[in-house]
């Protein structure tokens, strides 16, 4: 954070936890690895203006305040307003300062250069909402959203975003007593005051209902007129707009005005504001500012002359937030139209080199004589740089030069022997033998007793491959003879941009290739992809907090995109969808519509579609989704809510370890399924219906698929006392469980969908996996239903390519493109030669074994012999154990083996089983050659038996 900050100051909740490689939840535990500001990352710094307006939202932390994990930031020129949803009301405010996001800042909040003042919360009204009814004697509280009920009871709306003020929108409950409210906030200083100006709508209240506000009272209380004198209390607040009282410090003023008829009620230790009562039909409308002198005189109190202007001059709400919709803006126009080339501008001249790598980088140059030579790194992909090794050499190449030097950095990380300075320059490659910088920006450097003749640098994140991080990508090397006079001898300038922490191998599969698209920033990690119909696409950053979008690329220029920022200020989005021109984002409190009301581009109105599930301040909660089905509706999972740190499990909120659907048109929210625990990806599948992913961990033995049905439980318990007793089995079974060895940490799937158009596997799906290098990959699922239950195998498909994969869609091109928090953005293209596959494996009636369908005929004269075909069984145990092994393990000989007169169809003999859980066939063909001569290159499957054919 910002040095200048103070500790009152609020802050959104920065997480700085090692990466512990426990697989299954490699997801999450990268996310805890994520520097509070990853060092450098080339992200366009945002500027602040003086009529922009952010809006932020994450899990926040007020020393001041119990800390809501529903915190929004409203962040305005002059200051900031921290509005809680699940209090629906702001909870602090400060001066002086801009929030702006600024780079990669993991939801981190920093302030504009001229910064804020000393915070100070203690001023700042608290105003609960009550409301009494006609004829009703006492004033009862809202409801609060987390117990009010989900649907109809009180719950926050959105927001709207102006010139100069934010709207709030919200509803309140008290019992069977329902109303809408927009809430219009402006924050500004304005001469010696600054203060909160907040103007309310109440829709749809009972007739003769009246609404109030309790002020404290901590000091000399006083009311005054227009004129800046005393008035008497109890006058209408026309005739007595400002009530002010004396603090330690300084004099807290209250403006009510906007209400003919409201009126103060005095009370023992607080000051209640009434409004008047509401008529039918009309909205009841009240402002009430919240003001105090920021510079006091030498009395501490303001002066009549000074109380008059203020009252007659207060600040004017004047943003129209109702208007008609504009038309949208275009995206930003990049590709050729049809049969055009595409033309070099100042965007697209490719650089002379390629971009840099983690295993190798060679850095030539003229050869000069110098005494140092300086690496100076100014931005990475991630986290502070990290080096295995700096070669120099000279003219001749005949000697690394670098080992009879000294090494110096300009900083080391702390408490990490294997990460030293020294390491620089001792001969040995590898993580284990590395220097890891301390900060963002860094150099290190190779010292000579005498000059030496130098002519080229080698240098690399990680020669043996393992690490693919912390890669410098705006780097310069320098030498000098003095140390005080630097002369450049080459840089990343003329490299390519690194688009990607992971470099694609073309070569994905037979028959697909894989094409890198450019991020919209460097370091950017997307998690989650969709397009309109206009061909559009869109793109979430999950670290920021943004969607982005482009034109598709063309099919032959991966590389040729324009990106456009259209949305800010999410809390982790997980989930991307856009249903009939409408866009809808999952972030962690809520699932959202973006809108764009004036049509500049940019979205100025999230709309709260659904929430109310709660969270706690587990910090690897997410929303997990979207999901669209036939009718239109929305589909996502929440995790379990607990902490890795403690024991047993924290369920502070609804519908936790659930699937949930929004209805199409009412966005009614519906609990569909429980027993969930990390459901890190739903989509829909064959036959409309709505699959979901799942994590290895407790309770849930491996990675897995699974078909999603009404009512049912899938394994994992909201607490330890709901655990199913030793011989019972979730009602939920799983349609496949993934090998653990190809799959350890399951994202979202997708359904191929494109009749043909991306190769020989329709109506099949296909898994990512966000093993960050432990099992990169995507699976193949072919599925089968069988007695009504789906089941089926699981394939390879692509290996150790993407890394940290978390959501594929398919495009208006019917190609796949993948979102992938590591590796970035890919396109997998079909290339129309279909490949030598298994397409499909399919039980036999009775269990008697199963039919291999393949995508192209064997070779003529194939002759199969049962030992070709290598099965062998398991199942897992359901226990409240981190994963299972697998269990009794036992061979299963083939004693048949038959090939289709089109030699396109195995049948193999052999007894198959089943359990209550599923037991898993895994298959291995060898020695199987197509009608060109090619092998079966994936040549493994692995079927999950629930239920026996008849």
């Amino acid at each position: 954070m910002n040095p200048t900050l103070g500790t009152d100051q609020w802050r959104f909740r920065t997480l700085n936890r090692p990466f512990v490689a426990l697989t299954s939840l490699g997801f999450y535990l990268l996310l805890a690895g994520f520097s509070p500001v990853a060092g450098g990352s080339g992200r366009p710094t945002l500027t602040p203006l003086p009529n922009q307006l952010l809006v932020q939202r994450g899990d926040t932390t007020v020393s001041t305040v119990t800390r809501p994990t529903r915190g929004i930031s409203l962040g305005f020129v002059d200051g900031t307003l921290l509005f809680d949803a699940d209090q629906l009301q702001p909870v602090a405010a400060w001066f002086g300062g801009f929030v702006r996001s600024t780079e990669q800042p993991y939801f981190g909040l920093y302030w504009h250069p001229a910064g804020p003042r000393e915070a100070d919360r203690t001023w700042f009204p608290i105003l609960p909402i009550q409301l009494k009814l006609a004829g009703g004697e006492t004033w009862s509280d809202f409801e609060r959203p987390l117990e009010s009920e989900v649907n109809t009871g009180s719950r926050f709306k959105g927001y709207q975003i102006g010139k100069s003020s934010i709207r709030l929108n919200y509803h309140l409950a008290w019992g069977d007593v329902h109303v809408k409210v927009t809430e219009d906030v402006l924050l500004e200083t304005r001469g010696p005051w600054e203060g909160v100006v907040r103007s309310w709508a109440f829709q749809a209240l009972p007739p003769g209902a009246r609404v109030a506000w309790e002020f404290p009272t901590t000091g000399d209380l006083g009311y005054f007129g227009p004129n800046g004198l005393p008035v008497t209390l109890g006058a209408d607040v026309a005739e007595a707009p400002v009530s002010g009282f004396r603090t330690n410090e300084r004099i807290l003023l209250f403006v009510a005005s906007g209400g003919a008829g409201a009126q103060w009620e005095s009370m023992v230790t607080a000051r209640r504001l009434i409004s008047a009562p509401a008529q039918k039909g009309t909205p009841l409308l009240l402002r009430v500012d919240s003001w105090r002198q920021r510079d006091r005189g030498p009395t501490g109190a303001p002066t009549v002359e000074t109380l008059a202007a203020f009252v007659q001059h207060a600040p004017k709400l004047i943003d129209a937030f109702d208007l008609p919709p504009k038309p949208p803006s275009p995206v930003p126009g990049y590709i050729a139209a049809a049969g055009e080339k595409l033309v070099a501008t100042e965007e697209n001249v490719s650089p002379t080199r390629a971009a840099v790598n983690h295993q190798e980088n060679i850095e030539t140059f003229a050869a000069v004589k110098t005494r140092r030579a300086r690496l100076s790194i100014a931005a990475t992909e991630n986290k502070p740089a990290g080096i295995d090794e700096i070669e120099i050499y000279g003219p001749a190449a005949l000697e690394n030069l670098a080992l009879r030097g000294t090494a110096s950095a300009s900083s080391v990380v702390s408490g990490y022997p294997i990460h030293q300075v020294s390491h620089l320059n001792d001969g040995r490659l590898g993580n284990q033998h590395s220097w890891v910088a301390g900060a963002a920006t860094a150099w290190v450097q190779i010292e000579w007793v005498e000059p030496v003749e130098v002519a080229k640098v080698v240098w690399a994140r990680d020669r043996t491959g393992v690490c693919k991080d912390r890669l410098a990508v705006d780097y310069t090397v320098e030498v000098s003879s003095d140390g005080v006079n630097w002369s450049m001898v080459a840089s990343s300038k003329d490299r390519e941009p690194f688009r990607n922490a992971v470099a694609i191998l073309p070569a994905a599969s037979p028959g697909y290739t894989m094409q890198a698209i450019p991020a919209p920033f460097p370091g950017c990690r997307p998690s989650d992809v969709a397009f309109d119909a206009d061909g559009v696409m869109y793109v979430l950053a999950i670290t920021e907090g943004e969607v982005w979008r482009t034109r598709t690329p063309p099919e032959a220029h991966s590389d040729q995109v324009r990106w456009q920022k259209f949305a800010s200020g999410l809390n982790h989005p997980l989930g991307l969808q856009i249903v009939n021109g409408h866009i809808y984002v999952a972030q962690k409190p809520e699932i959202t519509e973006l809108l764009d009301r004036d049509g500049d581009g940019v979205a100025d109105h999230f709309r709260t579609v659904s929430s109310g599930w709660g969270l706690s301040q587990g910090w690897h909660e997410y929303t997990f989704g979207l999901a669209v089905d036939r009718e239109h509706n929305l589909w996502f999972g929440l995790n379990t809510g607990f902490f890795w740190t403690n024991p047993g499990y924290v369920n502070p909120g609804r519908y936790r370890g659930s699937i949930l659907r929004i209805d199409h048109g009412t966005e009614r929210l519906v609990e569909v399924a429980k027993g969930c625990r990390v459901p890190n990806g739903i989509a829909s599948g064959p036959d409309g219906g709505i699959f979901f992913t799942d994590n290895q961990g407790d309770w849930i033995q491996s990675c897995k698929l699974a078909h999603v049905v009404p009512g049912r439980f899938y394994g994992h318990p909201e607490y330890k006392a709901d655990a199913l007793a030793k011989d019972r089995s979730p009602t939920g079974p799983s349609a496949v469980w993934l090998p653990y060895n190809l799959s350890r940490s399951s994202s979202g799937p997708v359904h191929d969908n494109t009749e043909g158009k991306f190769g020989p596997f329709v109506d099949q799906m296909f898994v990512g996996d966000v093993g960050y290098g432990a099992n990169p990959g995507i699976m193949r699922v072919a599925l089968e239903r069988v007695d009504g239950e789906w089941q089926g195998a699981c394939f390879r498909f692509i290996d150790n390519q993407p890394y940290g994969c978390e959501r594929m869609k398919f495009g208006p091109d019917n190609q796949l493109y993948l979102a992938s928090l590591t590796t970035g953005l890919t396109r997998v293209r079909f290339t129309g030669t279909e490949p030598l596959a298994i397409q499909s494996m399919h039980i036999r009636a009775r269990g008697e074994g199963f039919i291999l369908q393949l995508t192209r005929p064997l070779a003529t004269g194939t002759k199969l012999n049962p030992e070709q075909f290598r099965f062998r069984r398991y199942h897992y145990l359901y226990t409240g154990n981190y994963g299972s092994p697998e269990a009794d393990i036992q061979k299963v000989p083939v004693t048949a083996a038959e090939l289709s007169a089109d030699r396109r169809r195995i049948t193999l003999k052999l007894p198959v089983e089943t359990y209550p859980i599923g037991m898993i066939y895994e298959m291995r063909a060898d020695e199987l050659l197509g009608e060109g001569g090619e092998e079966l290159k994936h040549n493994q499957a692995w079927y999950t038996v629930q239920r026996l054919p008849h």
